[in-house]
């Protein structure tokens, strides 16, 4: 028994539906998630070089949170990630603001200019800044639980207060080295990685400076 195949010719009044536009994939993707595409050309498609690497030194600091770290490492990143940032602001902000003076106006890759640059900065560092802060109090936490502990000085004694003045006025105070700085005038600059400790002088009769 041989069968016999026939062809169906549509219907007069059929509709046939168009083929469906094949999307590349990447805006195929995009469309499903709602996502726009930005322009291969666009400076918006970089990310900023001093974001990304603040970006980098949250991370750094991330490592302080992590309790599979024994505690004096998570004091070790910590103390890291506060030292870098000491550095970026030393030598990049630096940088920035010195552009800023200078009344240079050229953007990054990214497109902003030095201005926007260190408003994105300032944004982003203290949102680290606050995160160093909190860490470091739970650290401290942690730390006087095992035995470490920063005192405060009211929770020094008597003696121990008596012993801490004579210990500055032998051994800290032949030491110091003041820096005179009167406003309106230049003076020396302050070194980096050194300690500071401000004061105002003044007459001891009236109290003028």
């Amino acid at each position: 028994m041989t069968a016999k195949a026939e062809l169906l010719e549509p219907a007069a009044d059929a509709t046939i539906a168009p083929a469906a536009k094949t999307l590349p994939r990447p805006q195929a993707v995009a469309a499903e998630e709602g996502v726009a595409l930005l322009d291969p050309k666009s400076p918006k498609r970089f990310i900023n070089r001093e974001i990304s690497w603040l970006s980098f030194n949250t991370r750094v600091l991330e490592e302080a949170t992590n309790p599979r770290h024994p505690l004096l490492e998570r004091v070790r990143f910590l103390s890291i990630s506060a030292n870098n940032l000491d550095e970026f602001y030393g030598v990049r902000v630096a940088g920035l603001r010195d552009m800023v003076r200078a009344g240079i106006q050229t953007t990054s890759d990214d497109g902003l200019t030095p201005q926007q640059q260190l408003q994105a900065i300032r944004e982003t560092g203290n949102t680290l800044v606050n995160k160093q802060q909190n860490v470091w109090a739970q650290l401290r936490t942690e730390l006087r639980r095992e035995g470490i502990a920063g005192i405060e000085a009211d929770e020094l004694t008597a003696d121990e207060k008596t012993w801490l003045d004579q210990y500055f006025i032998e051994q800290v105070c032949p030491v110091l080295t003041p820096v005179g700085d009167r406003s309106g005038a230049s003076g020396p600059l302050p070194g980096q990685s050194r300690i500071f400790w401000p004061g105002r002088l003044g007459r001891a009769s009236d109290g003028a400076p």
